[in-house]
């Protein structure tokens, strides 16, 4: 029996072996990821969020060794448009407020890589199975534990605002994301006053690297989102 290279196994294992196993753990195929699912809504009536997973390929893949790990993240609805941004048609794991690598430490420093690399027949097969197992395995151990706790906006926003750093000097753009994306889950979730709050400490810190009146500029658009709501 033959196979053709990693390359060619990897397509298969994942329409073969990934994506049913997903589905067994309530996930579906989507366009921009691997599969998607919404969150379990314990009140219908608060936006929800939707959970992600992907693959991330190594940097070190090459067609001989496929190397790649599994990426999750929270992805919500809404969140771009409230920040004055266009919403994703095929949304990623990059336009998600909350994301990472699977990994088995207590750190999250270390992503569980998993291999395919050239192999007769049947250790490839063998390395297949075990390949699909162990990713679907740290999916179900690592990556759902942490998605089950950021099921809704709520939640997403206090993971994203515990991640905040100030600093007295200049900010940096990752400080201002965050500050941006608080304020947005404000308004999404109704609370106009708080989105009004964080606008303003967003123009406090952004005034902290460039001109009041650039900034007054850039967050006009915002302000104008959240008031017309």
């Amino acid at each position: 029996m033959r196979a053709g290279g990693p390359a060619d196994r990897f397509r298969d294992l994942i329409r073969q072996r990934l994506l049913p196993g997903l589905g067994e753990l309530g996930f579906e195929s989507a366009p921009g990821v691997l599969a998607a699912r919404p969150a379990p809504a314990a009140r219908p009536e608060r936006a929800g969020v939707r959970w992600f997973i992907d693959i991330e390929l190594a940097p070190w893949t090459n067609p001989d060794k496929i190397c790649f790990a599994a990426a999750w993240g929270v992805h919500v609805p809404g969140l771009a448009a409230a920040m004055g941004q266009a919403e994703p048609l095929r949304p990623t794991i990059a336009d998600c407020p909350v994301r990472g690598l699977v990994s088995l430490t207590d750190d999250d420093r270390d992503p569980a890589w998993h291999r395919l690399t050239r192999r007769p027949w049947p250790l490839w097969f063998v390395q297949d199975v075990a390949c699909a197992n162990a990713f679907l395995g740290s999916v179900a151990a690592h990556a759902l534990p942490k998605l089950r706790a950021l099921d809704t906006v709520v939640k997403v926003q206090e993971h994203v605002f515990s991640g905040l750093v100030g600093t007295w000097g200049a900010p940096e753009i990752d400080e201002l994301q965050t500050i941006a994306q608080v304020a947005a889950m404000s308004h999404l979730l109704g609370e106009r006053q708080n989105a009004l709050r964080w606008l303003d400490h967003l123009r406090e810190r952004s005034c902290a690297a460039m001109a009041p009146e650039v900034v007054d500029a850039r967050l006009a658009p915002l302000r104008e989102i959240v008031l017309a709501s």
